[in-house]
């Protein structure tokens, strides 16, 4: 061996020694985390590793658009999310309170003709807060004249400015950007390709369709957005100072829908909705097995002719009018069996399955059946003031939103129309209480002197100005006919009758009984 090759070897195999004892310490260190993590020759945390969440990602949370498409969706067609959601709403926006403060009578007169559509626009604003949590309310005033004033009950004035627009944006077509400066984000509207195709043509659709007055409406009212879309703008600043969100996090800007939390229960109800289907499909094409001999009596090739006259006779009954008997009556000899191959279908028939998922989507939402349905699960354990607290607090939480929202209404018209105030607008109170309790708490504060007339016949359904115009008629018919304005009672004495036009009874002369003079003693 030469020198050259000695000193080679002396200085290559220790250094491929050593990268080999590495290369195996690392195989070694790598088998045993195995044990604990697992990871593949890459080093890849596996799917069950502790730095990851079993979680299911059927719902992308995380994309704002994609959640109010769940949202929507779960609220159309899942009858427990839809009772829920229309019954807060039904319940929360019930009616108007407007207090006049120091408006003249035909100045709030405006503001209570507006009433209807202000309970509209309402509604619609609570519906958008529970199913996204976004809500962009886009008010447009314009001239009212005379003719149209006058179908609302206003007959001073000739003109008036007032909102004859009032609809909400889609909150899927907006973008927030996260504040720099302050506590308020960028709210962003990001157009839609067909409105920037309708606007850079003028007024055409993608399909060829012309619509010259809308796009003549859109230059009048809305001419700096026009302008903005020709300039190539695709997203537009917002600025409105209505928008208002539900429950906002500091991990992110936008905001949490109330159907959030129920969402994966309600994907797993779904998907035991779809297993049903699927068995209800099996039984609905389940297998008729139609047999012929046994062990016994084998069928042979001169039998044959059997199994004809059977298929004959299933053919003549499907193939007959509806008037034929549902019950088949099949002939054959002592060796014919049928048999119906169905799949179990117990699981389909029991709706328990159902109860504890319901369950936890009521406990998603806050509330119970008790709310739902008036009923409790179990007799007597269940207390209907406790029950309607967190919904209760939920209702008055988006009513606050939008009385803010209808108190700028307002402000606007008085503003824009000179008038000299503007008036207190509230909700009604929410009602959950029971109706005897209820009631009983109005008649003590009418007993007490603490509620006025009006105000108890308002509460229970009533309008004491009307009651009171009948009770005057009615009156007034009951004395020109001679009735008793109260009917007599058992064991009382007869009303006087107050009608003096009645006929009166002719009173008899009293007579008094004689009577004999004692005798005078003169002594």
């Amino acid at each position: 061996m030469t020198d050259e090759l000695k000193t080679t070897q002396a200085v290559v195999i220790p250094e491929v020694l050593k990268e080999t004892k590495e290369k195996l310490a690392f195989v070694k260190k790598e088998a045993m985390s195995a044990f604990i993590v697992p990871m593949n020759y890459f080093g890849v945390r596996g799917p069950w590793s502790p730095w990851d969440i079993d979680k299911l990602e059927s719902i992308d949370t995380d994309d704002f658009t994609k959640l109010i498409s769940s949202c929507i969706f779960f609220y159309e067609h899942d009858p427990l999310v839809s009772t829920a959601i229309n019954k807060l709403i039904d319940i929360a926006i019930n009616d108007f309170r407007f207090e006049q403060n120091s408006l003249s009578d035909n100045e709030f007169k405006v503001f209570q003709s507006m009433e209807d559509e202000l309970l509209d626009f309402a509604r619609d604003m609570a519906l958008e807060y529970l199913l996204s949590g976004l809500v962009i309310p886009e008010i447009s005033y314009t001239q009212v004249n005379k003719d149209k004033l006058k179908r609302r009950g206003i007959k001073k004035y000739d003109h008036l400015l007032l909102p004859t627009s009032m609809w909400i944006r889609d909150p899927t077509t907006i973008k927030i950007q996260v504040p720099i400066m302050s506590n308020e984000p960028s709210y962003f509207v990001i157009i839609p390709q067909n409105v920037i195709t309708f606007i850079l043509s003028d007024g055409t659709y993608p399909d060829g369709t012309k619509d010259p007055g809308l796009f003549a409406q859109l230059q009048a009212q809305y001419g700096d957005f026009i302008a903005k879309i020709k300039a190539g703008e695709k997203q537009i600043l917002l600025d409105n100072p209505l928008i208002f969100r539900r429950k906002v996090k500091s991990t992110s800007q936008y905001p949490t829908p109330y159907l959030k939390s129920a969402l994966e229960a309600l994907e797993h109800k779904r998907n035991m909705r779809r297993m049903d289907y699927s068995v209800a499909a099996r039984v609905i094409e389940a297998i008729q097995l139609i047999t012929l001999g046994s062990d016994k009596f084998p069928v042979t090739e001169e039998d044959a002719d059997q199994f004809s006259a059977i298929r004959d006779q299933m053919t003549w009954r499907y193939s007959a009018n509806r008037e034929v008997e549902r019950v088949f009556q099949l002939f054959g000899n002592h060796t014919l069996n049928i048999q119906w191959i169905v799949p179990p279908v117990d699981a389909l028939l029991n709706d328990s399955k159902y109860k504890e998922i319901n369950g936890e989507i009521l406990y998603a939402l806050g509330m119970g059946t008790m709310f739902l349905t008036g009923e409790a699960q179990r007799s007597g354990s269940a207390s209907a003031e406790l029950s309607t607290i967190p919904v209760t607090r939920t209702m008055e939480t988006f009513r606050e939103e939008i009385l803010d929202v209808l108190e700028d209404i307002f402000f606007e018209i008085a503003d824009q129309n000179n008038f000299s105030d503007v008036p207190d607008i509230d909700f009604k109170p929410i009602q959950l209480n029971e109706y005897a309790v209820w009631t009983k708490g109005l008649f003590d504060l009418y007993n007490s002197g603490n509620l006025s007339r009006t105000t108890l016949s308002e509460e229970m359904g009533f309008s004491f100005e009307d009651e009171i115009a009948t009770r005057k008629t009615e009156t007034d018919e009951m004395k020109a006919m001679g009735v008793d304005e109260f009917a007599p009672q058992a064991f009382t004495p007869p009303p006087t009758n107050s009608n003096p036009n009645a006929p009166k009874a002719v009173e008899k002369p009293v007579t008094k009984p004689k009577t004999t003079p004692k005798p005078v003693n003169k002594a």
